[in-house]
């Protein structure tokens, strides 16, 4: 009885684990770049211990988000849905993210979430005064100016992009990733990824699936709940029989 109703506890822990997810999922709904993240649960044999123990698997969907033309010139969306930017924090650790919200901040850098947008040299690209920037397709950032009467373009740095499946990364916070140690040389790769801009990548959450899966585990969860309790009280009568006989 009390090995079935720890079983019963497990698995109610871990719908209670997977409606937080699907709460943060439909809490983002608005937000860029963001991909939706599921888990399943499998029974995994251990050799060693002869036991059979549950495992969390976390997975995050792939696809690519709702396409939004803002016609702003600095928003930017990487095509490839293994691209990444490369964003470095205030202590200077490096982040992956799919948002393309590009802002000048105010130390004249391109700036994402107020983190800076890192170039090809691995340093924040910063951008001369009273000058506005162009992104390329290539993520090359110029700038134009009049010399002599003649309208010209100057190249003041480049977008550095990565490629890795989602899969491979390790979620941190606010639509940010951090690279598993394992990937990095295994599955991290530098690209000339192609990028278009006037459009942000939306978030890719289906909220009508979230919300019938939201739905779908409340009930199951009231009713492992009624199991527990209906067994809990069964066994409450079953030990007040036994002390009366005895």
């Amino acid at each position: 009885m009390e090995n079935k109703i720890c079983s019963y506890i497990n698995l109610a822990n871990r719908i209670l684990e997977k409606q937080e997810i699907i709460n943060n999922n439909l809490s983002n709904l608005s937000t860029i770049g963001f991909k939706a993240k599921f888990n399943y649960f499998l029974k995994v044999y251990n050799e060693k211990n002869k036991n059979i123990k549950n495992k969390t698997i976390n997975y995050y969907d792939n696809s690519i988000g709702q396409l939004n033309h803002t016609n702003q010139p600095l928003d930017s969306y990487l095509i490839n849905k293994n691209g990444w930017f490369l964003v470095k924090d205030k202590n200077s650790k490096i982040y992956l993210t799919r948002n393309g919200n590009i802002k000048i901040n105010k130390k004249n850098a391109l700036s994402i979430n107020n983190n800076f947008l890192i170039g090809i040299n691995n340093e924040p690209i910063y951008i001369p005064k009273n000058f506005f920037p162009k992104i390329k397709n290539d993520g090359t950032i110029i700038i134009s100016y009049k010399k002599n009467f003649i309208n010209k373009d100057k190249i003041i740095g480049k977008i550095k992009f990565k490629e890795i499946n989602i899969n491979k990364l390790k979620e941190y916070n606010n639509g940010l990733f951090k690279i598993k140690k394992k990937c990095y040389k295994k599955y991290l790769k530098n690209k000339n990824l192609e990028i278009r801009t006037g459009i942000l990548e939306g978030s890719n959450v289906n909220p009508i699936s979230n919300i019938i899966e939201n739905t779908s585990n409340a009930r199951t969860f009231e009713i492992i709940m009624k199991i527990i309790s209906t067994k809990n009280e069964n066994e409450k009568k079953i030990n007040q029989i036994l002390n009366i006989n005895n």
